[in-house]
């Protein structure tokens, strides 16, 4: 045979032979599990090894040199594949595919356009492919539950679960000094969540996904210890904190008989002004002395005002009136405003360390009214990042977030703009209170639609209206507890 012939031949070996392209890689998302894994382009298809599959479903992969043919097994099912046909029988029917397995580099390959109809069938779970995203899902997918993060100080452990969106959770107390908490339709990476070494009230934390949700287990240090649980919004995630358990009563309960109503800025302290000249001190007092009427007449409870009139009065000053009067809750009433002349909606925060820009661009403006009073009062909040921590442990934190909660829900179900949920900063007039205390944002002044409701007595009724009812939510509920 001369040179040119094998030539030839050579050249129309390679025609016939599909194209091997380099290896690229792709994701996999197996019930909340991360993989990486090796792909191949072979003519116009890509393809997966049948070695990385059996890894992500934990099976084996067998090949049969004398019969050419490749056998997947996993949790009691088998995918029986050979190169080149178009027929693989799975457990013990056969399942026609429009693209075959092939042979590369001595690897049984599968086609990323059949592996869900293959493996779907095979495990009984969802499997889908995106080829933009370059991702294979397997079951739950990806995970929702992304990471944990924890804050420890003397008072307590505080415990953060970031999600991707929110999730309905279920917290129970376990034997053993175990609190668990349970997240339907949850999925996590337990890699990225467990932990063999935490700080403070808690030893260590198991996490997994099950089939209809997620558990994470704190297993705690101390027998006597106090777990909350709160779903923040803004971004999504799950706030756990921990506190020591004490053997006496340090703070009095008592029914709410004594509550300060709290009209945000005064006098030379405008608040926020709108497009057209409206303040936010004007509305947050017309709404504060209408909630205090609605008190005094329906609940027949001692209210006070911070202030009756447009003047001014120094964040600390009004948590001072609310200590001296030995006020059983707090209101602080007030306008959002923004940069983004389109933001609107209603959000309540209680005090904790803020956790979000925005949260956090909130907190500097309604604290930025330090800059009316005297110097030795704008010195103080030089450590207001050093004591937020401890004020946010302390025995009102899960008064606060869920005296904030009911008014969220009362303002919303009145105000047809949108719910922006709780939210945790650190507002200076809180700061000082020591009793459940919150502050609410209305409406944005800087919104053109919203500016025009908040001139409206219609809109200022409903607001006061829902604060007072929310009020009178959490005053039942929570002389209910005390069997009041």
């Amino acid at each position: 045979m001369d040179n040119s012939f094998k030539n030839i031949l050579i050249l129309i070996t390679l025609l016939v032979l599909p194209a091997i392209g380099a290896a690229a890689s792709i994701a996999v998302f197996s019930d909340g599990v991360v993989y990486n894994a090796e792909s191949y382009k072979i003519g116009e298809d890509e393809y997966i090894s049948a070695e990385a599959l059996a890894k992500v479903f934990r099976g084996r992969l067998q090949w049969n040199d004398k019969l050419h043919k490749g056998k997947l097994t996993f949790s009691g099912h088998s995918v029986v594949l050979i190169p080149d046909n178009p027929f693989v029988l799975v457990d013990k029917g056969f399942l026609s595919i429009p693209v075959t397995p092939q042979l590369h580099g001595g690897k049984l390959m599968i086609s990323v356009l059949t592996v869900p109809a293959i493996f779907s069938k095979a495990s009984g779970k969802k499997v889908v492919w995106d080829p933009e995203a370059r991702t294979l899902l397997i079951g739950r997918g990806a995970p929702n539950i992304k990471g944990i993060r924890f804050s420890s100080s003397p008072s307590g452990t505080k415990v953060v679960l970031d999600l991707t969106k929110p999730l309905k959770y279920r917290p129970r107390s376990l034997p053993k000094n175990k609190f668990e908490v349970f997240l339907e339709g949850g999925v996590l990476n337990s890699s990225d969540i467990s932990a063999k070494s935490c700080p403070g009230l808690i030893r260590s934390v198991d996490a997994e996904t099950t089939d209809d949700g997620a558990r994470v287990v704190f297993h705690l240090n101390k027998r006597h210890v106090k777990a909350k649980v709160l779903s923040l919004k803004g971004p999504n995630r799950l706030l756990v904190t921990f506190t020591p358990g004490r053997k006496e009563v340090v703070v009095e309960k008592r029914a709410l008989e004594v509550i300060v109503v709290d009209p945000g800025h005064g006098g030379r302290d405008p608040g926020a002004v709108g497009r057209t000249g409206l303040c936010e001190k004007t509305v947050t007092l017309d709404i504060g002395k209408r909630v205090a009427e609605l008190l005094r007449r329906k609940l027949h409870v001692k209210v006070i005002l911070t202030r009756t009139k447009d003047e001014f009065v120094s964040l600390a000053e009004r948590a001072k009136i609310a200590n001296e009067n030995k006020a059983d809750l707090f209101v602080s009433i007030h306008c959002n405003a923004s940069l983004k002349r389109e933001s609107g909606g209603t959000e309540t925060y209680f005090l904790s360390v803020a956790k979000t820009d925005w949260a956090r661009a909130v907190e500097a403006r309604e604290n930025a009214v330090i800059k009316f009073e005297l110097p030795e009062a704008a010195g103080d909040t030089a450590s207001l990042d050093y004591i937020l921590w401890d004020m946010a442990q302390n025995e009102f934190l899960n008064e606060s977030s869920e005296f904030a909660e009911v008014i969220q829900k009362e303002l919303t179900s009145r105000f047809r703009i949108e719910d922006r949920g709780l939210n945790q900063a650190g507002f200076y007039v809180l700061k000082g209170c020591y009793m459940p205390a919150i502050l609410v944002e209305l409406a944005f002044i800087s919104n053109r639609k919203e500016e025009k409701l908040l001139k409206k007595d219609s809109f200022r009724g409903k607001a006061a209206q829902g604060i007072y009812e929310g009020i009178k939510s959490f005053k039942k509920a929570y002389e209910r507890k005390l069997n009041l």
